[in-house]
């Protein structure tokens, strides 16, 4: 039981949540951009959280089902088409057999996420489903989606029959033009003047189109070092606002290197990388320092949210 790519779109690859425990031994965490449309779109389709997803970046692609499933949409909105009918996102959707899925260009944002009812089915690699990221093996866990792919995925006895989908408002933050994103002070801060840190705050920045999974670059005035020391290699994570010599800002992202020598002048707090993974090349944000108990409210407050999603959905599906 698969679905088949037709064709590929511009960055299609698998994702769970990501890998963990072997960043030491040289492997990236991987893991989706945008971790709430991922978990989301599993618990729209009653998956387990961790369950294989697919993530397509900006430009989706089109996918051929040979057999009936139950699928969700989740993320940036790339006007689905089911056989060239618009579809619902956020909502459980049957896909028959000989339905073609397509995925145009998104409207908004950057990453959109395809739950399968049962999920991709793919092995374990270290622990994760998720794409393995600068190795020469072959395999579709170790590139992204090429035309002519087959995915194996879970038949199913459920369909999707009912009306009920969640509110496209949960993915408002995909829309947001120039968000506030949430930081940390990192812990070479006091490698940086008093002028540097006032000024990543004071100045928007920009993403730069040399941006990708691995990192994204910033534009905007450069920040000074007064230590130029250099500092040891040492561990790295999703958010970590690295500066090289250039004073040009580096956000870490989800397929960043595990190590790293830069100075880190701060952390991205983990609820706001959804917003920066959805910013594209040439939309700016600014930066708010905020403490770490600020910085677990708001963790706090994200997972509530999901917890009660997910209560609403189970509920859905019971009355189906």
């Amino acid at each position: 039981m698969s679905l088949t790519v037709i064709e590929d779109g511009l960055y299609t690859s698998i994702q769970d949540v990501g890998r963990t425990g072997y960043q030491a031994y040289g492997f990236s965490k991987s893991g989706p951009m945008d971790y709430f449309s991922m978990q989301l779109a599993n618990y729209i389709v009653q998956n387990k959280p961790n369950d294989a997803v697919l993530e397509m970046s900006l430009i989706g692609p089109t996918l051929y089902a040979d057999t009936d499933c139950v699928i969700a949409v989740t993320g940036a909105d790339m006007q689905a088409e089911i056989n060239e009918k618009g579809i619902q996102l956020g909502k459980a959707i049957t896909l028959r057999a000989g339905d073609t899925l397509k995925f145009k260009a998104a409207k908004f944002g950057v990453y959109s996420y395809l739950a399968v009812q049962g999920g991709i089915l793919v092995n374990n690699i270290l622990g994760s489903k998720a794409l393995v990221v600068r190795t020469n093996n072959k395999g579709i866990q170790f590139r992204r989606l090429k035309t002519g792919d087959t995915l194996n995925i879970a038949t199913t006895s459920e369909y999707a029959t009912s009306s009920w989908y969640v509110a496209t408002d949960i993915f408002h933050y995909v829309r947001k033009k120039q968000p506030i994103i949430h930081y940390m002070r990192g812990p070479q801060a006091d490698w940086f003047d008093k002028q540097a840190l006032l000024q990543l705050e004071s100045q928007p920045w920009t993403i730069s189109n040399n941006s990708n999974r691995m990192g994204y670059r910033l534009e905007g005035e450069k920040l000074n070092s007064i230590n130029k020391a250099q500092l040891h290699t040492e561990g790295t994570s999703f958010g970590a606002i690295q500066v090289p010599a250039n004073g040009k800002p580096i956000v870490l992202m989800a397929d960043a290197q595990p190590t790293g020598g830069y100075p880190k002048i701060g952390q991205i707090i983990k609820t706001d990388l959804k917003i920066l993974a959805q910013l594209r090349p040439g939309e700016s944000f600014r930066l708010k320092e905020i403490s770490l108990e600020e910085a677990i409210n708001f963790y706090k407050k994200e997972q509530e949210k999901l917890v009660k999603l997910k209560h609403f959905i189970d509920l859905k599906w019971k009355e189906a």
